[in-house]
Protein backbone atom coordinates (compact mmCIF):
# COMPACT_ATOMS: atom_id res chain seq x y z
CA UNK A 1 0.00 0.00 0.00
CA UNK A 2 2.48 2.48 0.87
CA UNK A 3 5.01 1.78 -2.21
CA UNK A 4 1.39 2.29 -4.30
CA UNK A 5 1.08 6.04 -2.29
CA UNK A 6 5.01 7.20 -3.18
CA UNK A 7 4.49 5.89 -7.02
CA UNK A 8 3.97 8.97 -9.09
CA UNK A 9 1.69 7.94 -12.34
CA UNK A 10 3.29 6.26 -15.26
CA UNK A 11 2.70 9.70 -17.48
CA UNK A 12 4.60 11.63 -15.13
CA UNK A 13 8.46 11.07 -15.13
CA UNK A 14 10.82 14.22 -14.98
CA UNK A 15 13.93 13.74 -12.32
CA UNK A 16 13.24 14.19 -8.58
CA UNK A 17 13.53 17.67 -7.46
CA UNK A 18 13.62 18.22 -3.42
CA UNK A 19 10.93 21.28 -3.11
CA UNK A 20 12.35 23.04 -0.49
CA UNK A 21 16.27 23.26 -1.73
CA UNK A 22 15.86 23.96 -5.61
CA UNK A 23 15.75 27.01 -6.86
CA UNK A 24 13.77 28.72 -9.76
CA UNK A 25 15.82 28.50 -12.43
CA UNK A 26 16.70 25.05 -11.19
CA UNK A 27 13.29 24.37 -11.85
CA UNK A 28 13.06 25.93 -14.98
CA UNK A 29 16.17 24.21 -16.40
CA UNK A 30 14.35 20.91 -14.95
CA UNK A 31 11.52 21.31 -16.90
CA UNK A 32 13.11 21.90 -20.05
CA UNK A 33 14.54 18.47 -19.68
CA UNK A 34 13.80 15.84 -23.53
CA UNK A 35 11.59 14.01 -20.49
CA UNK A 36 7.91 14.66 -21.34
CA UNK A 37 6.31 16.48 -18.82
CA UNK A 38 2.28 15.67 -18.65
CA UNK A 39 1.27 14.22 -21.49
CA UNK A 40 -1.19 16.63 -23.97
CA UNK A 41 -4.34 14.66 -22.42
CA UNK A 42 -4.52 17.63 -19.63
CA UNK A 43 -5.26 19.92 -22.24
CA UNK A 44 -9.25 20.68 -20.94
CA UNK A 45 -10.42 21.18 -24.22
CA UNK A 46 -9.96 18.08 -25.48
CA UNK A 47 -11.06 16.41 -22.48
CA UNK A 48 -14.61 18.48 -21.76
CA UNK A 49 -15.64 15.25 -23.63
CA UNK A 50 -15.24 13.20 -20.32
CA UNK A 51 -18.14 14.75 -17.86
CA UNK A 52 -20.38 15.24 -21.17
CA UNK A 53 -20.80 11.52 -22.22
CA UNK A 54 -23.74 11.00 -19.97
CA UNK A 55 -25.39 13.41 -20.78
CA UNK A 56 -27.09 12.38 -23.92
CA UNK A 57 -27.71 8.71 -21.95
CA UNK A 58 -29.15 10.16 -18.70
CA UNK A 59 -32.80 10.82 -19.94
CA UNK A 60 -33.51 7.30 -21.35
CA UNK A 61 -34.23 6.24 -17.59
CA UNK A 62 -36.89 7.64 -15.66
CA UNK A 63 -35.36 9.16 -12.62
CA UNK A 64 -36.35 7.70 -8.80
CA UNK A 65 -37.14 9.92 -6.27
CA UNK A 66 -35.74 6.66 -3.63
CA UNK A 67 -31.74 7.33 -3.05
CA UNK A 68 -31.74 4.73 -0.73
CA UNK A 69 -33.23 2.08 -3.48
CA UNK A 70 -30.86 3.23 -6.18
CA UNK A 71 -27.69 3.13 -4.08
CA UNK A 72 -29.37 -0.50 -2.60
CA UNK A 73 -29.59 -1.11 -6.92
CA UNK A 74 -25.88 0.13 -7.52
CA UNK A 75 -24.30 -1.40 -4.62
CA UNK A 76 -26.05 -5.21 -5.41
CA UNK A 77 -28.15 -4.93 -2.30
CA UNK A 78 -31.42 -5.75 -4.19
CA UNK A 79 -31.85 -9.20 -4.76
CA UNK A 80 -35.13 -8.96 -6.59
CA UNK A 81 -33.04 -6.65 -9.43
CA UNK A 82 -29.73 -7.26 -10.23
CA UNK A 83 -27.54 -4.97 -12.15
CA UNK A 84 -24.72 -5.72 -13.54
CA UNK A 85 -21.98 -2.71 -13.19
CA UNK A 86 -20.66 -3.32 -17.04
CA UNK A 87 -24.14 -2.67 -18.21
CA UNK A 88 -24.41 1.61 -19.47
CA UNK A 89 -27.55 1.62 -17.84
CA UNK A 90 -25.16 0.76 -14.55
CA UNK A 91 -23.15 4.28 -15.58
CA UNK A 92 -26.35 6.42 -16.15
CA UNK A 93 -27.34 5.66 -12.54
CA UNK A 94 -24.26 6.24 -11.15
CA UNK A 95 -24.03 9.19 -12.82
CA UNK A 96 -27.15 10.68 -12.04
CA UNK A 97 -26.78 10.03 -7.89
CA UNK A 98 -23.50 11.84 -8.24
CA UNK A 99 -24.27 14.37 -10.96
CA UNK A 100 -24.68 17.74 -9.17
CA UNK A 101 -21.75 17.47 -7.05
CA UNK A 102 -22.78 18.90 -4.16
CA UNK A 103 -22.62 15.92 -2.16
CA UNK A 104 -24.12 17.02 1.38
CA UNK A 105 -26.99 15.55 0.85
CA UNK A 106 -25.14 12.07 0.41
CA UNK A 107 -22.39 12.68 3.35
CA UNK A 108 -24.34 10.12 5.18
CA UNK A 109 -22.23 7.44 6.91
CA UNK A 110 -24.69 4.55 5.46
CA UNK A 111 -24.48 6.65 2.13
CA UNK A 112 -20.57 6.72 2.29
CA UNK A 113 -20.61 2.69 2.92
CA UNK A 114 -23.00 2.42 0.26
CA UNK A 115 -20.64 4.02 -2.42
CA UNK A 116 -17.69 2.22 -1.06
CA UNK A 117 -19.73 -1.35 -2.13
CA UNK A 118 -20.56 0.23 -5.24
CA UNK A 119 -16.84 1.03 -5.92
CA UNK A 120 -15.54 -2.54 -4.39
CA UNK A 121 -18.82 -4.16 -7.02
CA UNK A 122 -17.79 -2.09 -10.18
CA UNK A 123 -13.69 -2.69 -9.37
CA UNK A 124 -14.78 -6.40 -9.56
CA UNK A 125 -16.79 -6.37 -12.70
CA UNK A 126 -13.44 -4.37 -14.31
CA UNK A 127 -11.06 -6.97 -13.15
CA UNK A 128 -13.39 -10.04 -14.63
CA UNK A 129 -13.27 -7.87 -18.08
CA UNK A 130 -10.20 -8.34 -20.40
CA UNK A 131 -10.68 -5.06 -22.08
CA UNK A 132 -9.28 -1.67 -20.37
CA UNK A 133 -11.18 1.09 -18.49
CA UNK A 134 -13.16 2.37 -21.64
CA UNK A 135 -13.64 6.93 -21.29
CA UNK A 136 -17.50 6.07 -19.41
CA UNK A 137 -15.98 3.31 -16.77
CA UNK A 138 -12.42 6.03 -16.25
CA UNK A 139 -14.85 9.28 -15.55
CA UNK A 140 -16.81 6.82 -12.91
CA UNK A 141 -14.09 5.78 -11.04
CA UNK A 142 -13.09 9.87 -11.17
CA UNK A 143 -16.52 10.57 -9.88
CA UNK A 144 -16.62 8.07 -6.78
CA UNK A 145 -13.01 9.58 -6.01
CA UNK A 146 -14.30 13.18 -6.53
CA UNK A 147 -17.15 12.64 -3.97
CA UNK A 148 -15.13 10.67 -1.23
CA UNK A 149 -12.49 13.72 -1.06
CA UNK A 150 -15.68 16.12 -0.61
CA UNK A 151 -16.86 13.87 2.17
CA UNK A 152 -13.36 13.77 3.72
CA UNK A 153 -13.22 9.86 3.03
CA UNK A 154 -9.66 10.03 2.51
CA UNK A 155 -8.65 6.43 2.53
CA UNK A 156 -11.41 5.56 0.46
CA UNK A 157 -10.19 8.07 -2.11
CA UNK A 158 -6.59 6.79 -2.07
CA UNK A 159 -7.88 3.47 -2.94
CA UNK A 160 -9.56 4.15 -6.31
CA UNK A 161 -6.69 6.01 -6.99
CA UNK A 162 -4.45 3.51 -6.82
CA UNK A 163 -6.64 1.26 -8.66
CA UNK A 164 -6.72 3.89 -11.32
CA UNK A 165 -3.11 4.08 -11.25
CA UNK A 166 -2.64 0.53 -12.61
CA UNK A 167 -5.19 0.78 -15.19
CA UNK A 168 -3.84 1.29 -18.73
CA UNK A 169 -5.56 4.22 -19.32
CA UNK A 170 -5.58 7.80 -20.66
CA UNK A 171 -5.78 10.16 -18.04
CA UNK A 172 -8.00 13.25 -18.47
CA UNK A 173 -8.57 16.76 -16.49
CA UNK A 174 -10.93 14.96 -13.96
CA UNK A 175 -8.18 12.32 -12.86
CA UNK A 176 -5.36 15.01 -12.67
CA UNK A 177 -7.94 17.27 -10.45
CA UNK A 178 -8.28 14.32 -7.88
CA UNK A 179 -4.49 13.47 -9.00
CA UNK A 180 -3.69 16.86 -7.31
CA UNK A 181 -5.51 16.82 -4.76
CA UNK A 182 -5.01 13.57 -3.26
CA UNK A 183 -1.27 13.35 -3.71
CA UNK A 184 0.35 17.21 -4.69
CA UNK A 185 -1.17 18.88 -1.86
CA UNK A 186 -4.16 20.73 -3.60
CA UNK A 187 -6.56 22.57 -1.32
CA UNK A 188 -9.67 21.43 -1.44
CA UNK A 189 -10.96 21.70 1.72
CA UNK A 190 -10.49 22.84 5.41
CA UNK A 191 -11.50 19.78 6.68
CA UNK A 192 -9.41 17.69 4.55
CA UNK A 193 -6.65 19.07 4.70
CA UNK A 194 -6.50 19.03 8.47
CA UNK A 195 -7.17 15.04 8.22
CA UNK A 196 -4.26 13.33 9.03
CA UNK A 197 -4.66 10.56 6.69
CA UNK A 198 -3.37 13.26 4.49
CA UNK A 199 0.09 13.34 3.21
CA UNK A 200 1.42 14.84 0.36
CA UNK A 201 3.13 11.97 -1.16
CA UNK A 202 4.48 13.86 -4.99
CA UNK A 203 5.70 17.06 -5.75
CA UNK A 204 7.16 16.54 -9.05
CA UNK A 205 3.63 16.65 -10.71
CA UNK A 206 3.04 20.09 -9.78
CA UNK A 207 6.23 20.84 -11.21
CA UNK A 208 5.65 19.50 -14.55
CA UNK A 209 2.24 21.58 -14.65
CA UNK A 210 4.28 24.56 -14.17
CA UNK A 211 6.42 23.49 -16.97
CA UNK A 212 3.28 23.45 -18.87
CA UNK A 213 2.08 26.47 -18.22
CA UNK A 214 5.44 28.21 -19.00
CA UNK A 215 5.36 26.42 -22.53
CA UNK A 216 1.79 27.46 -23.50
CA UNK A 217 -0.57 29.59 -21.68
CA UNK A 218 -3.89 27.57 -22.42
CA UNK A 219 -2.44 25.40 -19.82
CA UNK A 220 -3.20 28.08 -17.38
CA UNK A 221 -6.59 25.80 -16.43
CA UNK A 222 -4.42 24.49 -13.64
CA UNK A 223 -3.52 27.30 -12.02
CA UNK A 224 -5.54 27.28 -9.14
CA UNK A 225 -3.75 23.32 -8.65
CA UNK A 226 -0.37 24.64 -8.93
CA UNK A 227 -0.57 27.53 -6.48
CA UNK A 228 -2.62 25.13 -3.94
CA UNK A 229 -0.15 23.12 -4.50
CA UNK A 230 3.03 25.05 -3.90
CA UNK A 231 1.30 26.97 -0.52
CA UNK A 232 0.31 23.87 1.14
CA UNK A 233 3.50 22.44 0.75
CA UNK A 234 5.05 25.92 2.37
CA UNK A 235 7.16 26.69 -1.34
CA UNK A 236 6.07 30.13 -0.43
CA UNK A 237 9.01 31.63 -2.57
CA UNK A 238 8.31 29.39 -5.48
CA UNK A 239 4.66 30.50 -5.49
CA UNK A 240 5.64 33.97 -5.17
CA UNK A 241 7.63 33.56 -8.43
CA UNK A 242 5.16 31.83 -10.06
CA UNK A 243 2.38 34.36 -8.98
CA UNK A 244 4.67 37.23 -10.70
CA UNK A 245 5.68 35.02 -13.88
CA UNK A 246 1.92 34.99 -14.74
CA UNK A 247 0.38 38.28 -13.52
CA UNK A 248 3.34 40.53 -12.88
CA UNK A 249 2.38 40.96 -9.23
CA UNK A 250 4.94 41.23 -6.28
CA UNK A 251 4.67 42.37 -3.28
CA UNK A 252 8.14 42.71 -2.69
CA UNK A 253 8.68 44.85 -6.19
CA UNK A 254 6.64 48.64 -5.06
CA UNK A 255 7.71 50.03 -8.55
CA UNK A 256 4.92 47.53 -9.63
CA UNK A 257 2.29 48.67 -7.04
CA UNK A 258 -0.13 50.94 -8.86
CA UNK A 259 0.45 49.74 -12.49
CA UNK A 260 -2.49 48.37 -14.30
CA UNK A 261 -2.55 45.60 -16.65
CA UNK A 262 -5.09 45.84 -20.02
CA UNK A 263 -3.98 43.06 -21.96
CA UNK A 264 -5.94 39.87 -20.30
CA UNK A 265 -8.96 40.14 -20.33
CA UNK A 266 -12.10 38.67 -18.75
CA UNK A 267 -12.16 34.90 -19.62
CA UNK A 268 -8.81 34.65 -20.74
CA UNK A 269 -7.06 31.66 -19.39
CA UNK A 270 -4.47 33.87 -17.99
CA UNK A 271 -6.84 36.16 -16.00
CA UNK A 272 -6.77 35.82 -12.30
CA UNK A 273 -9.90 34.02 -10.91
CA UNK A 274 -11.48 34.59 -7.49
CA UNK A 275 -11.11 31.14 -6.92
CA UNK A 276 -6.66 31.67 -7.16
CA UNK A 277 -6.79 34.62 -4.96
CA UNK A 278 -8.68 32.31 -2.69
CA UNK A 279 -6.18 30.00 -2.54
CA UNK A 280 -3.11 32.66 -2.46
CA UNK A 281 -4.59 34.12 0.65
CA UNK A 282 -5.30 30.97 2.06
CA UNK A 283 -1.88 29.79 1.37
CA UNK A 284 -0.04 33.20 2.84
CA UNK A 285 -2.92 32.82 5.93
CA UNK A 286 -1.31 29.08 6.45
CA UNK A 287 1.84 29.99 6.36
CA UNK A 288 2.25 33.65 8.25
CA UNK A 289 -0.03 33.21 10.34
CA UNK A 290 -0.92 36.75 9.93
CA UNK A 291 -2.55 38.35 7.27
CA UNK A 292 -0.48 41.40 5.69
CA UNK A 293 0.75 39.77 2.84
CA UNK A 294 -2.84 38.10 1.80
CA UNK A 295 -3.93 41.94 2.43
CA UNK A 296 -1.54 43.60 0.52
CA UNK A 297 -1.19 41.16 -2.37
CA UNK A 298 -4.72 41.07 -3.18
CA UNK A 299 -4.90 45.26 -2.85
CA UNK A 300 -2.21 44.62 -5.65
CA UNK A 301 -4.27 42.34 -7.97
CA UNK A 302 -7.40 44.68 -7.55
CA UNK A 303 -5.14 47.40 -8.57
CA UNK A 304 -2.72 45.56 -11.70
CA UNK A 305 -6.40 43.79 -12.66
CA UNK A 306 -9.62 46.42 -12.46
CA UNK A 307 -11.88 44.17 -13.98
CA UNK A 308 -11.06 41.35 -11.44
CA UNK A 309 -14.29 39.87 -10.08
CA UNK A 310 -13.92 38.78 -6.34
CA UNK A 311 -16.99 36.43 -5.38
CA UNK A 312 -18.71 35.57 -1.92
CA UNK A 313 -16.86 32.65 -1.97
CA UNK A 314 -13.01 34.55 -1.88
CA UNK A 315 -14.51 37.09 0.68
CA UNK A 316 -15.63 33.97 2.65
CA UNK A 317 -12.25 32.79 2.70
CA UNK A 318 -10.74 35.92 3.48
CA UNK A 319 -12.54 37.00 6.70
CA UNK A 320 -12.25 33.46 7.91
CA UNK A 321 -8.61 33.25 7.69
CA UNK A 322 -8.56 36.58 9.26
CA UNK A 323 -10.86 35.66 12.51
CA UNK A 324 -8.53 32.36 13.00
CA UNK A 325 -5.16 34.30 12.66
CA UNK A 326 -6.26 37.20 14.84
CA UNK A 327 -8.24 35.21 16.99
CA UNK A 328 -9.60 37.73 20.19
CA UNK A 329 -6.09 38.72 20.73
CA UNK A 330 -5.82 40.89 17.65
CA UNK A 331 -8.83 42.11 16.23
CA UNK A 332 -7.07 44.44 13.79
CA UNK A 333 -7.02 41.23 11.34
CA UNK A 334 -10.15 40.82 11.10
CA UNK A 335 -10.63 44.75 10.82
CA UNK A 336 -7.80 45.27 8.22
CA UNK A 337 -9.78 42.62 5.96
CA UNK A 338 -13.17 43.97 6.39
CA UNK A 339 -11.97 47.61 5.35
CA UNK A 340 -10.26 45.96 2.18
CA UNK A 341 -13.56 44.34 1.25
CA UNK A 342 -15.91 47.64 2.24
CA UNK A 343 -13.13 49.73 0.28
CA UNK A 344 -13.17 47.24 -3.01
CA UNK A 345 -17.37 46.90 -2.93
CA UNK A 346 -17.88 51.02 -2.71
CA UNK A 347 -14.95 51.42 -5.73
CA UNK A 348 -17.11 49.11 -7.88
CA UNK A 349 -20.44 50.46 -7.04
CA UNK A 350 -21.53 46.92 -5.90
CA UNK A 351 -23.58 45.53 -3.05
CA UNK A 352 -22.02 42.81 -0.93
CA UNK A 353 -23.40 38.91 -1.50
CA UNK A 354 -24.92 37.71 1.13
CA UNK A 355 -24.17 34.44 2.95
CA UNK A 356 -26.02 33.67 6.32
CA UNK A 357 -23.09 31.08 7.67
CA UNK A 358 -20.59 33.97 7.16
CA UNK A 359 -22.47 36.83 8.58
CA UNK A 360 -23.26 34.52 11.54
CA UNK A 361 -19.53 33.76 11.96
CA UNK A 362 -18.71 37.86 12.07
CA UNK A 363 -21.19 38.11 14.31
CA UNK A 364 -20.15 35.52 17.01
CA UNK A 365 -16.46 36.90 16.16
CA UNK A 366 -17.68 41.00 17.07
CA UNK A 367 -19.22 39.18 20.10
CA UNK A 368 -15.88 37.75 21.58
CA UNK A 369 -14.03 40.83 20.61
CA UNK A 370 -16.55 42.96 22.04
CA UNK A 371 -16.56 45.32 18.91
CA UNK A 372 -19.47 47.62 18.45
CA UNK A 373 -18.08 49.81 16.25
CA UNK A 374 -17.23 46.57 13.92
CA UNK A 375 -20.92 45.49 14.44
CA UNK A 376 -22.16 48.76 13.66
CA UNK A 377 -20.28 49.22 10.64
CA UNK A 378 -21.37 45.73 8.84
CA UNK A 379 -24.49 46.79 9.87
CA UNK A 380 -24.72 49.80 7.64
CA UNK A 381 -22.63 48.58 5.08
CA UNK A 382 -23.56 45.08 4.33
CA UNK A 383 -26.85 45.08 5.67
CA UNK A 384 -27.73 48.13 5.50
CA UNK A 385 -29.24 47.35 1.43
CA UNK A 386 -31.44 45.09 3.26
CA UNK A 387 -33.36 48.23 3.92
CA UNK A 388 -34.42 48.68 0.60
CA UNK A 389 -36.53 45.38 0.55
CA UNK A 390 -38.28 46.51 3.33
CA UNK A 391 -41.14 44.28 3.30
CA UNK A 392 -39.57 42.00 0.90
CA UNK A 393 -36.86 40.82 2.80
CA UNK A 394 -36.36 36.64 3.11
CA UNK A 395 -37.26 35.45 6.62
CA UNK A 396 -33.47 33.74 6.47
CA UNK A 397 -31.92 37.00 5.65
CA UNK A 398 -34.49 39.47 8.33
CA UNK A 399 -33.07 36.70 10.72
CA UNK A 400 -29.40 37.60 10.45
CA UNK A 401 -30.05 41.05 10.56
CA UNK A 402 -31.94 40.85 13.67
CA UNK A 403 -29.40 39.25 15.29
CA UNK A 404 -27.43 42.20 14.39
CA UNK A 405 -29.56 44.76 15.37
CA UNK A 406 -29.76 43.01 18.93
CA UNK A 407 -25.93 42.98 19.58
CA UNK A 408 -25.68 46.71 18.47
CA UNK A 409 -28.47 47.26 21.77
CA UNK A 410 -26.78 44.41 24.44
CA UNK A 411 -23.74 46.74 23.74
CA UNK A 412 -25.18 49.84 23.86
CA UNK A 413 -27.03 49.08 26.86
CA UNK A 414 -23.83 47.61 28.41
CA UNK A 415 -22.44 50.87 28.08
CA UNK A 416 -25.68 52.73 29.71
CA UNK A 417 -26.05 54.34 25.99
CA UNK A 418 -30.46 54.38 26.69
CA UNK A 419 -30.51 57.68 24.78
CA UNK A 420 -28.86 55.70 21.73
CA UNK A 421 -30.76 52.97 22.26
CA UNK A 422 -33.99 54.43 21.73
CA UNK A 423 -32.59 56.65 18.67
CA UNK A 424 -31.22 53.21 17.15
CA UNK A 425 -34.63 51.72 17.29
CA UNK A 426 -36.10 54.49 15.36
CA UNK A 427 -33.75 54.86 12.60
CA UNK A 428 -33.14 51.45 12.27
CA UNK A 429 -35.94 49.15 12.45
CA UNK A 430 -37.59 47.40 9.49
CA UNK A 431 -41.06 48.13 10.38
CA UNK A 432 -43.91 47.78 13.29
CA UNK A 433 -43.33 44.44 13.94
CA UNK A 434 -39.16 44.47 14.54
CA UNK A 435 -39.41 48.01 16.58
CA UNK A 436 -42.18 46.26 18.47
CA UNK A 437 -39.33 43.33 19.02
CA UNK A 438 -36.56 45.93 19.20
CA UNK A 439 -38.34 47.58 21.97
CA UNK A 440 -38.79 44.73 23.99
CA UNK A 441 -35.76 43.34 24.10
CA UNK A 442 -34.38 46.62 24.53
CA UNK A 443 -36.40 46.99 27.85
CA UNK A 444 -35.62 43.48 29.11
CA UNK A 445 -31.86 44.25 28.51
CA UNK A 446 -32.24 47.16 30.76
CA UNK A 447 -33.94 45.01 33.34
CA UNK A 448 -31.02 42.57 33.53
CA UNK A 449 -28.54 45.19 33.54
CA UNK A 450 -29.98 47.37 36.10
CA UNK A 451 -30.48 44.44 38.21
CA UNK A 452 -26.64 43.72 37.71
CA UNK A 453 -25.82 46.73 39.35
CA UNK A 454 -28.23 46.95 42.01
CA UNK A 455 -26.71 42.93 42.77
CA UNK A 456 -23.12 45.21 42.53
CA UNK A 457 -24.00 47.55 44.86
CA UNK A 458 -25.69 45.44 47.29
CA UNK A 459 -22.28 43.51 47.64
CA UNK A 460 -20.42 46.86 47.97
CA UNK A 461 -22.05 47.76 51.05
CA UNK A 462 -21.76 44.40 52.31
CA UNK A 463 -18.22 45.04 51.96
CA UNK A 464 -17.71 48.11 53.84
CA UNK A 465 -20.30 46.80 56.64
CA UNK A 466 -17.26 44.20 56.84
CA UNK A 467 -14.79 46.68 57.11
CA UNK A 468 -16.42 48.82 59.52
CA UNK A 469 -16.74 45.57 62.01
CA UNK A 470 -12.98 44.73 61.37
CA UNK A 471 -12.24 48.04 62.31
CA UNK A 472 -14.09 47.91 65.43
CA UNK A 473 -11.85 45.11 65.75
CA UNK A 474 -8.72 46.26 65.52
Amino acid sequence: MLSMLSRSPVWLKIPTVTCNRVGYSTLRETLQTKNRLINDTVNPQENSQGPNIHKCVTNKYPASNNLSELLDLLAGHNVFNILSPTAMQFSVLLNRVLASQNYRHLDSKENVEKFFAIFMRYKGAIALQSNKLTQIQLHDFNLMCDYFIACNQLKKAQLIMDFLLQQDVKFDVFMIKNYTKLRCGSSFGKQTLNNKAYKVFDQNTVFQLIGKVEADRKFAFWNNEIVSSLGYTNNITLMEIYIWDLWRISIHDHSTENIKIDHLQQGDAMYPSSKVLATIVSSYARHDQTMKRAVDIVERFAKSYPKLLLNVHFWSTLLNCAIKCGGSKDPSQFLACWNLMKKWHTQRSKLMPFQSALLVTILRYMRQTSNLHGTVDILQYWLGPLYLKRGNIPEFERDVLIKYQKQILRKLVDKRKYNWCTAFIDQWSIDASNKEDLEAFYESRVDVRESKTRREKAYDDMDDDEDMIIGRLW
